[in-house]
């Protein structure tokens, strides 16, 4: 069976994003799961390590005790078999935000990406934020240099825009132009869906998520709403 995926609109691991968190630990029925955190996409700020301690600390906080930062940083830890069974072994994989096109560099053909793979086909939970969220789809639009790329495609024909908030509608011109028959998914800071590939999605946090779609409305969805992807 597949996993289940959680998309993230960023500022993670704080106030209104404890709901969706914590509906992906009651998925397991209880808090006796074991959560990965992978800081990939902040190691382009030098940033990897402050962000996987938050996220360690985040989750104890939810009860979970099994729960670990995996530096994987660059090409060559994301190759190291001691990273890529770490991620093989948990039951939530989350990706934290940050460059979107560094964590696809960095993960790219390597043991760590073939184990998130894995995971997501043996049902467990894939969960990011932000740059990791962008990574999960099947595209990613690289705000830097205003180029869609190839993500994990674990979402088919979609994308996904964090910080909707701020940045609403600016990106959309870029994407439609590269790319017409797809989903884009734009979701607020503090702000999650839930849900699998060609199902029911559940909102999560305190702010929207808007779906554009090639000549329909926007449709726009608040916490407890439910869509559909």
């Amino acid at each position: 069976m597949k996993g289940t995926l959680i998309l993230e609109g960023g500022a993670e691991f704080q106030g209104a994003m404890a709901l969706a968190d914590k509906a992906a630990i009651a998925l397991f029925g209880n808090k006796d799961i074991r959560v990965v955190i992978l800081p990939t996409a902040a190691a382009v700020d030098n940033n990897h390590q402050r962000a996987g301690s938050n996220g360690v600390s985040w989750f104890k906080s939810l009860g979970v005790e099994n729960v670990s930062s995996v530096q994987v940083i660059d090409q060559e830890s994301a190759n190291q078999r001691e990273n890529a069974q770490q991620i093989a072994e948990a039951d939530l994989i989350f990706i934290l935000g940050g460059s979107p096109l560094y964590l696809s560099q960095a993960l790219h053909a390597t043991l760590c990406y073939q184990s998130l793979q894995h995971a997501y086909s043996n049902g467990k939970i894939l969960c990011g934020s932000s740059a990791g969220a962008m990574y999960l789809c099947q595209y990613f639009f690289n705000p830097m240099d205003k180029r869609i790329y190839e993500g994990l495609n674990l979402l088919p024909k979609t994308i996904f825009l964090p910080h909707h908030h701020k940045f609403k509608e600016s990106w959309l011109p870029a994407i439609h132009k590269a790319l017409y028959d797809v989903t884009i998914i734009g979701v607020d800071e503090e702000t999650a869906i839930l849900g699998r590939p060609f199902s029911s999605w559940e909102v999560y946090g305190k702010g929207e998520v808007n779906i554009y779609q090639a000549d329909k409305p926007k449709q726009t969805f608040a916490s407890g709403m439910t869509l559909q992807l």
